[in-house]
């Protein structure tokens, strides 16, 4: 996977030309994390460097496998008070799942968008390994099936998980606030309720990770309202690993199908 960064004006882009959770664990201690407990780019004052932080992330999550679910609202409203009416809205719903190494791996992604314009969906599916992609592309009641020389490292059709992940560590002011290590990995609750200055027009905001002491993200939320020329901009990402280990991804049961319609990238 490569690391990316994204700020949160552009969310409500990605969730456009995407095509291709929640909540914290219960502290069982109180007690600050020791600097040994510390995640990478993190210090006792909160993230001091949050392309360290993904960096490790992305590495630890690697080096095993792994599977992650994102869910990610946005709605833009224009008017103010009674005259205020939601002039757009989207949601998309992302899963990922991968054996050590990143491949073969396997997306599924689906996108609404309601708007002036009528509703659209997209439902969006891929598999790959070193040699091929499968893809299999759902929107307006017809479903495409393609397959795809794969270039590892390039031609990727879907949004990582590091994008919204980056976006959400370097744009918020986290603090320390809890240690938990009632399980097999020590894990690191930092929250903020503010925004760095690299985001403008934010009106509320709060945001939270969940972190293993090797750098493993578990759990991510941001919640961010943006006044901005085009309206008030609501914002609600919410990451959850799901997994931390995976041995096997299979080809999806439509893999035949895709294969038949093989291009070269």
């Amino acid at each position: 996977m490569q690391r990316r960064q994204a700020v949160l004006p552009v969310l409500l882009a990605v969730l456009l030309t995407l095509a291709g959770c929640a909540g914290t664990n219960q502290l069982t201690s109180p007690n600050e994390p020791t600097d040994e407990e510390l995640p990478p780019g993190v210090s006792q004052s909160g993230v001091e460097n949050a392309s360290a932080l993904v960096a490790a992330h992305t590495d630890a999550l690697n080096e095993s496998g792994y599977a992650y679910r994102i869910t990610l609202g946005g709605t833009v409203a224009t008017g103010s008070g009674n005259e205020s009416s939601t002039a757009y809205e989207t949601s998309l719903s992302q899963t990922s799942r991968a054996e050590a190494g990143g491949r073969p791996a396997f997306v599924t992604a689906r996108t609404n968008i309601s708007s002036a314009m009528g509703n659209q969906s997209q439902g969006v599916a891929y598999w790959w390994n070193d040699s091929t992609t499968l893809a299999r592309i759902s929107s307006g009641g017809s479903t495409q099936y393609v397959a795809l020389d794969q270039i590892p490292g390039q031609n990727q059709l879907y949004a990582p998980d590091e994008q919204y992940l980056e976006q959400v560590v370097s744009a918020s002011n986290f603090s320390v606030t809890g240690v938990d290590r009632s399980g097999s990995e020590t894990l690191v609750t930092l929250t903020a309720t503010e925004p760095n200055a690299t985001l403008e027009g934010v009106t509320s905001y709060n945001a939270t990770l969940v972190v293993g002491s090797s750098g493993r993200i578990h759990e991510a939320t941001q919640h961010a309202v943006v006044e901005s020329q085009q309206g008030t901009q609501t914002v609600d990402l919410r990451y959850k690993l799901t997994e931390t280990s995976v041995e096997t991804v299979e080809r999806p049961s439509w893999s035949d199908r895709a294969l038949a319609n093989r291009t070269a990238a």
